[in-house]
């Protein structure tokens, strides 16, 4: 994509924002995820508008469900220092669509910004961090979604396009689970109900 586009397509004011995030990525924190979070969510509407993503019909407990199986089934995980030679990049949800590969906030970040373009509410999905258990046993810090299905209100489900997926419906499955998701860093979302 050449600079023209890039500012054609988001304007000034985005580009400067994103190239921010990308030069402070070595200390994420939840004001500045917010914000990122905020700045996808608008993108996924233009992409949308440009029949870049998808909207999903039924209830909104089904339509997580098909965003979830979606992602899942279109994004290639890849860790960044492998794709970019760095520790850490998260990408817009612009770039993750473009290459379709990215790593474990790249896909939260792209399934939080397809909820909400799916009127999913605010109230309901949450982009977290953390430390998870890997199935080596080992722990590593990683980056999940969370949702709240209407048909259990109050109870937080896992949406982990990469380390445990599990597109089963809610009811047939269990809320978080502790013994996989150990610590948490922080929890975000766009506060836009």
């Amino acid at each position: 994509m050449s600079w023209s586009e890039i500012f054609g397509r988001y304007g000034l004011n985005w580009l400067l924002k994103d190239v921010w995030y990308r030069l402070d990525w070595r200390k994420p924190n939840p004001s500045r995820v917010k914000h990122f979070l905020i700045e996808n969510v608008e993108q996924a509407f233009y992409l949308y508008k440009h029949s870049k993503l998808p909207m999903f019909s039924g209830t909104r407990d089904q339509k997580m469900l098909q965003i979830f199986k979606w992602v899942k089934d279109n994004i290639v995980y890849e860790i960044d220092s492998k794709r970019f030679k760095v520790t850490e990049k998260w990408q817009t949800i612009d770039e993750t669509i473009t290459f379709k590969r990215g790593d474990c906030e790249d896909g939260a970040i792209l399934l939080f910004a397809l909820a909400r373009l799916n009127k999913i509410s605010s109230a309901q999905v949450k982009v977290c961090t953390g430390t998870v258990k890997l199935s080596n046993g080992s722990t590593a810090g990683h980056c999940w979604l969370e949702y709240m299905p209407d048909e259990f209100f109050g109870e937080w489900y896992t949406l982990d396009w990469c380390y445990y997926p599990n597109d089963l419906e809610f009811k047939n499955r269990d809320s978080v689970d502790v013994t996989r998701y150990l610590t948490r860093w922080f929890e975000v979302t766009d506060f836009k109900v």
